[in-house]
């Protein structure tokens, strides 16, 4: 992935109007980030790249460029590329943690940069325009009070869970297995844009993150929980799996959910 999902970012920073990117679109992020590997995948992840050049200095290739040369000088140094890569983006006072999730919640909505960012693409529009839609919800909680369950790989893989699209509820997400860093946002799509609330910090093992009163913004369109993995394994042959529980309830029903304060990550 490391090697032909960055070429793929560079030639369409090179020949931007070709598009021929678009072909590999969408990643399937149920996939950590390693394991990108075969026929299209290993091409696909090329928006992650995009995403963090945008968010990391404009709308300027110069900013992707110096990312990538940052990340394969500290590969050529014996880094290992996941590594290399959050090095670089430190450089730029981010990291991979944070800018994989907020990636993750980018892609699953497409929105155009003059009207959603920092959540968007530059090309949204015309990616959304080119694949005939944008990528759909692993699952959904139907109606507050309902739940989901779910599993995730850990080094950088997303779920998608959508949440009901109307009222105030509180929203849990449990990490209901022995490994994990489970990362959670909730994301409204108001039509041109998109509001993210994060749930405040990560659950380990055994651990779970709270909002104990969610309102829908009016007008919002859907929402959708937004759930990454960013517990590291170096090695791609060793990338467990952790298992998780959403659940919602009524924003008094505090007494169900152990609550820690919030706020958007």
């Amino acid at each position: 992935v490391w090697l032909e999902s960055t070429a793929a970012y560079v030639e369409d920073e090179v020949l931007p109007e070709a598009h021929d990117n678009y072909q590999y679109l969408y990643p399937d992020l149920t996939v950590s980030l390693p394991k990108q590997d075969g026929n299209d995948a290993q091409y696909s992840m090329w928006p992650l790249f995009r995403y963090a050049a945008e968010r990391n200095g404009g709308l300027q290739s110069a900013t992707g460029t110096s990312l990538m040369k940052a990340m394969w000088a500290d590969i050529a140094a014996g880094q290992p590329a996941i590594t290399a890569y959050d090095n670089a983006l430190r450089s730029r006072g981010s990291n991979l943690d944070d800018t994989f999730h907020r990636f993750a919640a980018s892609l699953r909505f497409m929105k155009p940069c003059a009207t959603s960012t920092p959540l968007c693409f530059s090309d949204g529009g015309d990616i959304v325009t080119s694949r005939g839609g944008v990528p759909s919800n692993q699952g959904a909680v139907a109606s507050i009070g309902g739940g989901y369950t779910g599993a995730l790989p850990n080094t950088y893989a997303a779920n998608w869970v959508g949440l009901p699209s109307a009222g105030t509820y509180a929203v849990e997400i449990a990490n209901t297995s022995g490994s994990g860093e489970l990362h959670a946002s909730i994301v409204a799509d108001m039509g041109d844009s998109v509001v993210m609330t994060g749930l405040a910090g990560t659950a380990g093992a055994g651990q779970s993150l709270t909002i104990g009163s969610y309102t829908v913004p009016d007008g919002a369109v859907g929402v959708v929980l937004v759930i990454t993995n960013q517990q590291v394994s170096l090695d791609p042959a060793n990338i467990a799996t952790s298992s998780y529980q959403v659940s919602t309830g009524t924003a008094a029903e505090l007494d169900q959910f152990t609550y820690l304060p919030w706020a958007a990550k």
